[in-house]
């Protein structure tokens, strides 16, 4: 029977001129540096940007976006709300009323584990849908 080694190169190893020995004195071991990148809050591993006009110091909300639903409620004047997409799926809060965005805020798709923030310093009813998924509605008050 013929040899099949031309079929299965790896299988016979590698010359002893290429084999590769470790020499890990030649090579130091990298030490771990800290993120100092600009993230867009557009996924995992991103640093969120903060909005423009932000208070900092101000009052915070924490909203999940999750299990294809947004949340309502109720905030004062001058907190920031932060939107965490929970879902495997990308979502946006996005204000308006689906399907139409009335230019407050937007911020864009967010993969698994995106933020977005968003300080309401107006007050009033500020409702907001996903631009992906527009039967995703809530409404935001502020007083």
């Amino acid at each position: 029977m013929p040899r099949r080694d031309h079929l299965f190169p790896l299988r016979r190893g590698l010359p002893r001129r290429l084999r590769v020995r470790a020499r890990p004195d030649r090579f130091p071991t990298p030490s771990p540096t800290p993120f100092t990148g600009s993230g867009s809050g557009s996924g995992v591993g991103s640093v969120p940007t903060p909005t423009p006009g932000a208070q900092s110091g101000g009052a915070s909300r924490a909203s999940n976006i999750q299990g294809f639903t947004l949340e309502s409620f109720t905030i004062s004047s001058g907190t920031t709300v932060t939107w965490t997409n929970l879902d495997s799926s990308p979502h946006t809060a996005t204000s308006g009323i689906s399907p139409n965005f009335d230019g407050a805020f937007d911020s864009s798709s967010l993969s698994q584990n995106g933020t977005f923030s968003h300080t309401f310093n107006s007050t009033g009813a500020f409702p907001y849908f996903c631009t992906i998924h527009p039967s995703m509605t809530a409404t935001i008050t502020v007083q």
